[in-house]
């Protein structure tokens, strides 16, 4: 019987090297997420957020009403994050900054404009014994 770890290694060099050589596994197999009626961005990242131990944003822009829902979901968990978001293209509003400062147990950094574009797009989840990460073109926005 493979462990984790041999699972996780299996899935990612099946992935992105040689599917005929390296045994697949769905669990944790690298999977592209086209934002379809069935699996979104929004959804897949709710879902993380609910069942790890901790998280950290990187991430552009992001809106009010997606920031709500994550309020939501936060207020009734004791999950430790981390957001860095940014001013760049002043997408993100006064109140949007103060809103992400009353998020429970999250640590919130800004990236100013006056140091460069920062328009990153990362999502990592530490669970128990591994780490998922969501990486692509969604902002923390409706378009999730």
């Amino acid at each position: 019987m493979q462990s984790t770890n041999q699972k996780i290694k299996n899935a990612i060099l099946n992935s992105f090297l040689d599917k005929n050589i390296f045994e697949q596994n769905d669990e944790y197999a690298a999977k592209l997420i086209a934002n379809t009626k069935d699996e979104t961005m929004y959804n897949r990242i709710l879902d993380e957020v609910q069942h790890c131990k901790s998280f950290i944003f990187a991430v552009a822009f992001i809106e009010s009403g997606i920031l709500n829902s994550l309020k939501t979901v936060l207020k009734d968990l004791n999950v430790q994050g981390r957001i860095l978001t940014s001013t760049y293209l002043y997408f993100n509003k006064p109140q949007m900054f103060r809103e992400l400062l009353k998020l429970p147990n999250v640590e919130i950094r800004v990236y100013e404009q006056n140091h460069g574009k920062f328009h990153a797009k990362g999502y990592l989840f530490q669970h128990e014994g591994y780490q998922s990460t969501l990486v692509g073109s969604s902002n923390f926005t409706a378009v999730l």
